[in-house]
């Protein structure tokens, strides 16, 4: 599996319950099953921020259409609807990289295969909330066609042709294309198995059949305690390993499904201790106080520059709080420049946060030979 856009994903589908139903009282901020972003059914030419804008939409639509997610509502629950969200994207404070792609594409040395990429764009539309990490949907498969020949030089593993990766760990910037696993190139039924003393190809296994992770299954199944099987949906107080296994509105807290209680806006919300109560999107807890040894607040809207906070996500997008201090409020500034205090990537505009100080990220280019 190509790495660029499978951890994005996962982000998507991590924590969303089985109903893929889209819920009510966000009206119209959903896609009510009509992916509105359709940007690749007669595309020619893809960039990477084509494909960054497919994943910060996808990202929108889980956070706005599906049971919720503690990790997205946080995030992007700070805009007021899913439109709101998709017409601002922010994928640098998420951590994500799409020059070196850009790069691949632009010189030729990969190319995307947007019959492949509309495919999974449908795919991910009817699996959106079904906890199905993208990896395991066989339409999102070979979306990135590497060009580059076994031997020849790469600088990402994008950039090799199918069945290989680009290896590196010598002194210069870009490798090598090689075999995907060890001397082999696998076929799409089989997977890479680093268990057998060395890198063979092995024959994914269907439902019932040993494993000791996903990609030993085939696509819809996962791998649970070393079996094979259909995604599991666990009641609340059952045993979990992820937060895809248990119900709608619930998540996997300390390897058990809890109910996770959430709010309106208006309503009371809690952080900071097992009592967490949160917002449902398009709201944020604001105002918050100690209260009982936790954080209690009001669920509302994000704040603009000026308003009264004591944590970042408070305020909206573009803005932070002046102070992390549940004691002492802040107000909502400015994002800080390299050089600045920091104590997350959403206080910085750059979206790197390193050793408590806002940092440029790294955007060194490698050229090949």
């Amino acid at each position: 599996m190509k790495r660029w856009i499978a951890l994005a994903l996962l982000i998507v589908l991590v924590g969303c319950g089985d109903d893929a139903s889209k819920k009510g009282n966000n009206g119209n901020n959903g896609n009510n099953g009509n992916n509105a972003n359709n940007v690749f059914n007669n595309a020619n030419n893809v960039s990477g921020d084509d494909l960054g804008k497919f994943l910060w939409d996808s990202l929108c639509d889980a956070t706005f259409s599906c049971d919720i997610n503690p990790e997205l509502a946080l995030v992007l629950g700070r805009y007021e609807s899913a439109s709101a969200c998709k017409a601002n994207p922010q994928l640098q404070a998420l951590g994500f990289e799409l020059d070196e792609l850009d790069s691949s594409l632009d010189s030729g040395r990969a190319t995307v295969n947007t019959t492949a990429l509309s495919a999974c764009e449908t795919a991910l539309e009817n699996s959106l909330c079904s906890g199905l990490g993208f990896e395991n949907l066989p339409e999102c498969q070979g979306i990135i066609v590497g060009t580059i020949e076994e031997g020849a030089d790469c600088i990402s593993s994008d950039e090799c042709g199918p069945g290989l990766r680009c290896e590196t760990g010598g002194e210069e910037c870009y490798g090598t294309c090689v075999p995907e696993c060890g001397t082999e190139t696998c076929s799409t039924d089989e997977y890479c198995d680093f268990n057998a003393g060395e890198e063979t190809c092995a024959t994914k296994a269907a439902s019932g059949g040993s494993c000791d992770f996903d990609e030993g299954c085939q696509p819809g199944l996962l791998c649970y305690d070393g079996t094979c099987g259909e995604p599991r949906q666990v009641a609340n107080g059952g045993a979990c390993n992820r937060a895809s296994e248990c119900q709608a509105g619930s998540i996997c807290e300390s390897g058990m499904c809890i109910e996770l209680a959430t709010a309106a806006a208006g309503e009371t919300c809690r952080v900071g201790d097992d009592e967490n109560t949160i917002c449902e999107a398009g709201s944020v807890c604001t105002d918050i106080e100690v209260v009982d040894g936790g954080g209690q607040g009001t669920c509302g809207p994000a704040k603009g520059e000026g308003g009264v906070c004591r944590v970042w996500f408070e305020c909206q997008w573009g803005f932070t709080c002046s102070t992390d201090n549940p004691i002492m409020p802040g107000e909502c500034v400015p994002l800080f420049g390299n050089g600045e205090s920091c104590e997350t990537q959403f206080d910085c505009q750059s979206g790197s946060c390193q050793d408590g100080m806002c940092a440029a990220v790294d955007q060194e280019t490698c050229e090949l030979p």
